[in-house]
């Protein structure tokens, strides 16, 4: 499993337990002053059933375009598997990949040769390898960003 993953649902099981605290500690509070109604009550059972699917969903969301196009990566994450064998997942899968190799390290270009869309490095550790996406200088998305995450999330699995 990927890095970024094992630390966002760490980070996530933290703040929905701190969620849950303060939840618990408004809830005795109100009934400390007897002022709880149906209708608050009811409300209150709603915010908190709808709570995990939020912050699910905001950390699902894809950033705003332009965000990962200064350098900065898309994707950063750990495999298991070597960087040899996720190069060959990634090149079955994604159109148009161009290999190249400097040293270790292995370069994948995605998308035209002179004008690229994604810049996928996968360098070997010592337990398979590291994996970062940039957004190339290209404008263009291809392919779209959520078919090459869902790619990188297949091969590095």
């Amino acid at each position: 499993m990927c890095v970024f993953s094992c630390e966002l649902l760490h980070l996530f099981t933290s703040v929905w337990t701190l969620i849950q605290i303060r939840v618990r500690i408004l809830i005795g509070i109100i009934r400390c002053f007897d002022i709880v109604t149906p209708p608050m009550k009811t409300l209150t059972q709603r915010l908190l059933a709808a709570t995990p699917l939020a912050l699910i969903a905001a950390c699902g969301s894809t950033p705003p375009s332009g965000t990962a196009s200064n350098g900065e990566p898309m994707i950063y994450a750990s495999s298991a598997r070597s960087a040899s064998s996720v190069a060959s997942c990634l090149e079955g899968r994604l159109p148009r990949v161009h290999t190249s190799r400097d040293g270790n390290t292995t370069e994948l270009s995605v998308g035209s040769r002179t004008d690229a869309s994604y810049f996928v490095t996968l360098t070997p550790n010592g337990h398979g390898s590291v994996i970062r996406v940039t957004h190339g200088a290209s404008a263009s998305n291809d392919p779209p960003e959520e078919e090459l995450r869902f790619d990188v999330a297949r091969c590095t699995t």
